[in-house]
């Protein structure tokens, strides 16, 4: 028979277990963007994954913003589709100039999170990058 205090412990236990799980979210693996043919176009593709596995059912709009001018260029948001790579994903947008470019994944599926990455951009015509995660992600 068990007492008060240890059924509590297991209690605390298997909730922190089960918390942990719920909390887990996930996070940008790889993120780039490359020259489409069209001009000022470019092709992002970001790769997605929760606890090192890939997420293959994510629904989310990309969306960038150019973190050195401010409300200056904000590319509408656009749906990302899956590139049938489990986890990878992309869309297209309008990148107007060379440069720190935030990647701002909104995603409503499987939870409600908003995903940001930096990457830079160079001159049309040249491939492009992830530079740095943002916020941790």
């Amino acid at each position: 028979m068990k007492t008060r205090c240890q059924r509590c412990a297991i209690g605390a236990l298997l909730a922190v277990t089960w918390l942990g799980s719920a909390w887990a979210r996930p996070a940008i693996t790889q993120a780039s963007c490359t020259p489409a043919p069209q001009p000022l176009l470019y092709d992002c593709r970001v790769v997605l994954a929760d606890g090192g596995q890939p997420v293959t059912a994510a629904v989310f709009t990309l969306t960038a913003d150019m973190p050195a001018m401010p409300m200056a260029h904000h590319v509408p948001a656009v749906p990302a589709e899956p590139t049938g790579t489990a986890g990878e994903y992309r869309a297209t947008v309008r990148l107007e100039m060379p440069g720190t470019w935030t990647l701002k994944l909104r995603v409503t599926r499987p939870a409600p999170d908003l995903l940001l990455r930096n990457i830079e951009i160079g001159a049309h015509g040249k491939p492009a990058g992830a530079t740095s995660p943002h916020a941790g992600h």
